[in-house]
């Protein structure tokens, strides 16, 4: 039963819910109305006298094309949305601005067709840029619609870029039904079909009219070298994996190269031309022509599986000191009866090295010395690449004196003047071939002066093979030491000083010398350096760097010759060892004080230096040991995924 006081609550709580006190108020809606629109514009009027909102229009177009709308990355998976859908949603000033800028939508999109249409009709007639891939590893492949519409627009291009798998090469007759492509500076044509090269030869690509063309690279493409893409005036041209059948002979090759004045770059991956051996021919009679100098070139790089084909073309062309040499041989260990390609490859690198040059012809003093850069040489195996590598770079950094000043990193290498690549397929063959080439090439002139030696490689894994390969290292003052079997090998070298008898050391570096005399011309010889081999092998060394090796194994003995190798230097003519640094090593700290005890001045906890540095660094287990002056890094994160969605596109 319900009492007097609940029905009073109940009629009181209708009340609260009359329809009467819910309707819409009309009154109330165009205040609220009116107060938003003055808001509006009070906020309108505050933005206005932002200083960004000063900024003349020209100004925000130069801010906005440091960012353009791009997507000539189009390998990149996970790349953020284009910049473009952000500047033209801020406000409508910068919408505007945007919008009539036709040079911040010359980077074609091709992963979306209504993208490439819409910056197609934005550019206008400035010339575009064009970028399509079919590959399977793009986040977005080009469809053969948006490559049909970006092909009829090549007149416009300033750059192609096609990578082509599949798809791409059903629009290939759009290119060549072109009339030309006058304004096309940059041309990249890489073909992963797993089957079929791009012709080029059957019919010429833009009617053979690319009269601006300055930047080429082909990747497995059948072309000729009469082709009308090779009578450009180019500064870049790399040609890549061409079947023997279709590459061009050497007088052919040069007669292209001579009409490129301003070439920069050449690079030429088992596209050289096969040679040819006659029964007169010979190491010094392929080092005796006429040779063509490419005074302007910044990078040269030649790799084949033959290196009679490398000294072939290297023998014909005189590369600038300054510029990055590069050879790889892909098949070290073949073998003719009468030449190795040890001897062979031997050959290709003095004939950049040992070359005469006039260094007046380029505005240099006369008497000065070409290779003066070359400060440091690095010997490394790259097991993954199947090959062993030299290295000559311009050294690390100085000190007041104009010496190194920090302990020798490979991780510091300045930019490299030489790059040499040996690849194998039978180790044991390949390692003594490899180990007999570095001996030999060492003692180059260049490379002999060098102050820095960094060695990473198993070849150096005992004493005697470092005192056969640098017996004429005699500038080295830094020496890095990388992986167990290389650090053992150090060791053992120091351990041994003054150890090894003098005339079996002198009749091998004799030999070698004799070796090296037989196979160079006398405008490429050099003489043996007067005076016997020290007793002590590096006689300058004052910087050593142990890294990657454990000093605690039984069977190591790393520590026990790495001990006995610096107390020998305190005695003998070398004198003692500076400076030690010790990276990445399985090491106690008793032994790193024990080693400190040895060497000039030491501070630090695993970190063994002169007095000229105040930073110390703790080893702890192992980790890695940063250098004095040297941030951490943290790892690079990858982007999310954020594609945008097509709606964007207004």
């Amino acid at each position: 039963m319900v009492n007097s006081a609940s029905v009073k609550v109940m009629k009181d709580v209708a009340v609260q819910y009359d329809s009467e006190s819910v309707e819409p108020d009309d009154s109330l809606d165009q205040q609220l109305v009116e107060a938003e629109a003055r808001v509006m514009k009070l906020r309108q009027r505050k933005n206005g006298r932002a200083l960004i909102s000063r900024l003349p229009v020209e100004i925000l177009i130069q801010i906005f094309s440091y960012h353009p709308a791009s997507d000539r990355h189009p390998h990149v998976r996970h790349r953020a949305p284009p910049p473009w859908l952000t500047v033209t949603h801020v406000c409508q000033r910068w919408r505007n601005a945007a919008i009539s800028c036709p040079f911040l939508w010359v980077d074609i999109i091709s992963t979306n067709i209504r993208w490439a249409e819409e910056m197609l009709k934005r550019s206008r007639d400035v010339p575009i840029h064009i970028t399509v891939d079919d590959g399977g590893n793009t986040q977005r492949p080009c469809e053969v619609g948006t490559a049909h519409l970006l092909f009829s627009k090549i007149y416009r291009a300033q750059s192609l870029v096609m990578t082509c798998v599949h798809e791409i090469f059903a629009c290939m007759p759009v290119l060549f039904e072109a009339e030309g492509a006058p304004l096309l500076q940059e041309l990249f044509l890489t073909n992963f079909h797993p089957s079929d090269s791009l012709d080029l030869v059957a019919r010429s690509l833009f009617n053979g009219r690319t009269p601006n063309l300055q930047l080429l690279s082909l990747y497995r493409c059948r072309i000729l070298w009469s082709s009308p893409l090779l009578q450009s005036d180019l500064i870049y041209l790399s040609i890549s994996h061409i079947l023997p059948d279709h590459r061009p002979h050497m007088q052919q090759v040069l007669e292209v190269l001579k009409r490129f004045t301003r070439l920069e770059c050449l690079q030429l991956d088992e596209a050289l031309p096969i040679h040819i051996s006659s029964p007169n021919d010979s190491i010094i009679t392929l080092l005796s022509v006429e040779r063509l100098a490419l005074t302007h070139l910044r990078f040269f790089s030649l790799c084949a599986r033959s290196a009679l084909d490398i000294l072939d073309l290297t023998a014909h062309l005189l590369i600038p000191t300054s510029a990055l040499f590069q050879l790889i041989c892909e098949e070290f260990e073949l073998y003719t009866p009468e030449i190795d390609s040890g001897d062979v490859m031997l050959a290709a690198l003095a004939s950049h090295l040992c070359a005469a040059r006039d260094t007046t012809a380029s505005g240099g003093i006369g008497d000065q010395d070409p290779w003066a850069l070359v400060r440091s040489v690095h010997v490394r195996d790259i097991p993954a690449a199947r090959s062993w590598s030299l290295f000559a770079g311009t050294g690390g950094p100085t000190g007041e004196d104009g010496r190194d000043a920090s302990p020798p990193n490979p991780a510091e290498e300045q930019a490299h003047v030489l790059s040499l690549h040996l690849r194998w397929r039978s180790h044991p063959t390949g390692a003594r071939a490899a180990t007999s080439f570095i001996e030999r090439a060492v003692r180059l002139p260049p490379l002999a002066r060098a102050r820095t030696l960094l060695v990473e490689s198993d070849l150096f894994e005992q004493g005697s093979m470092w005192r056969a390969a640098f017996a004429r290292a005699h500038h080295v003052e830094a020496l890095f030491a990388g992986g167990g079997k290389t650090a053992a090998g150090a060791a053992q070298m120091l351990r041994e000083a003054g150890q090894q008898e003098q005339l079996e050391a002198e009749e091998r570096d004799a030999g070698v010398y004799a070796v090296i005399a037989r196979l160079l011309p006398s405008s490429f010889a050099f003489e043996r350096p007067a005076g016997k081999l020290p007793r002590s092998l590096f006689p300058r060394l004052r910087r050593l760097a142990i890294a990657n090796a454990d000093f605690g194994g039984p069977d190591s003995g790393l520590f026990d010759s790495l001990h006995t190798g610096l107390s020998a230097r305190m005695v003998n003519e070398g004198g003692a060892i500076a400076q030690l640094a010790i990276w990445r090593c399985d090491v106690r700290q008793e032994q790193v004080d024990t080693l400190g005890e040895l060497v000039e001045e030491s501070k630090g906890n695993g970190w063994l230096v002169n007095a000229t540095s105040q930073d110390e660094v703790d080893v702890g287990n192992g980790d890695d040991i940063l250098l004095p002056g040297q941030d951490q890094i943290p790892p690079l994160l990858p982007e999310e995924s954020s594609e945008p969605d097509e709606s964007e596109v207004e």
